[in-house]
């Protein structure tokens, strides 16, 4: 019997992981631990804003979660784990093409939520009944202060002033009545900070927010701050409105809405406008419609019947007779910018009757009408919505790839390829 050969030793294989050999750091951004603690905390959030909305309203959940620093830096690190774990399995295999595609999907799918947030637009167009309108409200708003030159003369009502400097200031207050804030305890309101205190200081011109109301809140104008302007060492404290909508500032105003605060040689005029965005086709309101529930005064369905008509293009109407309800949005692209808006019929205003203010500013005396609406229409501008499209698309299409991998790239009765 032969003496047995040694036996021909077969090359080290290397069953490490992939992610072996990157840095650790790169090792735990990429690690499955680490993405299953992001989706728990992500489902988390998702619901505490579920609930955070349901309590308090749109507003607050875009300002206190969705629009929060927290938040982006969440999305951040969920978009570092879901790539780091797709470029540390580099090379790549057939196998993986599921998984690849479903993780850029999560990725557009955050790109997506990151451009609206940063570059979106959220707007409110009030239009009346027989009329037009091309500038719609935005949330923001901001102090102006107007530097006057010279003493005060007998009323600073008796016509425009001219002003050597003027001060744009903004001014983030957040959704809620600071007050509310001692009310407040569940949540972490204070972790996105709001416009309170010292908003500007300097060449002898101070500016101090002491307290905000918002609309609608203990029946108090919309909304209200209450303010300490000092000039030149001259110090009042007083309560400013913000501006209506479609109002300038203007010397005329009433105090409630424009106060001048007179320093060495000097005045200083502060006024609270909305900052407003100016499109590029009019919305002309024919008819708004209520219906209310049979035997009762509850408003069951209302929409706005509007024609789009170009500013820049011999008013050329881009749409005609467009009816706008509360569940069916309609598109519109501005002709100016090009961006795509969207608009959503939002609430309303009335009816205003002979003898109301409104309807008398509303209605043309040549015009025949009981009574008339305001309507408001929401114009969104989402720069990120293709970008969300696209990537719920590949999610959807990567996680079929995954799911059905094996039959489409492994031979019938064959083995699969290596990892």
């Amino acid at each position: 019997m032969s003496a047995d050969r040694p036996a021909t030793p077969s090359p080290p294989s290397d069953s490490r992981h992939p992610a072996a050999r990157f840095p650790w750091p790169i090792r735990a951004l990429a690690s499955l631990q680490l993405a299953v603690v992001l989706i728990a905390l992500y489902a988390v959030v998702l619901a505490w804003a579920t609930f955070v909305e349901s309590h308090y309203g749109t507003p607050t959940v875009g300002f206190f979660v969705y629009g929060a620093w927290w938040f982006e830096a969440l999305n951040l690190l969920l978009a570092l784990n879901v790539l780091l774990s797709a470029l540390v399995r580099w090379p790549w295999r057939r196998r993986h093409i599921g998984f690849l595609v479903t993780h850029a999907g999560v990725i557009m799918l955050l790109l997506g939520f990151f451009v609206g947030n940063r570059w979106g637009i959220d707007s409110q167009l009030a239009v009346f009944e027989s009329q037009a309108s091309h500038q719609a409200m935005r949330e923001r708003m901001g102090f102006h202060l107007a530097v006057l030159q010279g003493e005060a003369s007998a009323s600073d009502h008796d016509g425009p002033t001219a002003s050597s400097e003027s001060i744009d200031v903004p001014f983030q207050p957040g959704p809620f009545a600071w007050e509310r804030y001692r009310r407040l305890f569940w949540f972490p309101w204070h972790a996105v900070s709001h416009d309170r205190g010292t908003l500007y200081d300097r060449d002898g011109i101070r500016l101090d927010t002491l307290d905000y109301v918002p609309e609608g809140s203990q029946g108090r104008p919309p909304p209200m701050v209450e303010l300490r302007l000092t000039v030149d060492g001259n110090s009042e404290r007083f309560e400013l409105a913000a501006l209506p909508y479609g109002i300038d500032p203007d010397p005329s105003l009433p105090e409630r809405f424009r106060r001048v605060v007179t320093g060495d040689g000097r005045r200083v005029a502060v006024t609270l406008p909305r900052e407003m965005l100016e499109l590029g086709f009019r919305v002309h309101l024919h008819d708004f419609r209520r219906k209310l529930d049979p035997g009762s005064e509850k408003v069951s369905h209302y929409s706005s019947l509007v024609d789009f008509i170009a500013r820049d293009d011999g008013n050329r109407a881009l749409a005609e007779d467009v009816l706008i309800t509360l569940n069916a949005p309609v598109n519109i692209t501005d002709p100016r910018t090009g961006r795509s808006y969207r608009l959503y019929q939002s609430s309303y205003r009335g009816p205003f009757r002979p003898g109301q203010p409104e309807f008398e500013a509303a209605v043309d005396g040549s015009a025949i009408r009981d009574e008339v609406y305001q309507s408001y229409l929401s114009v969104n501008y989402d720069p990120g919505r293709g970008l969300k499209y696209f990537g719920s698309l590949l999610i959807s299409v990567g996680i079929v790839m995954t799911f059905y991998s094996r039959g489409f790239f492994v031979p019938r009765g064959g083995k699969g390829g290596g990892a």
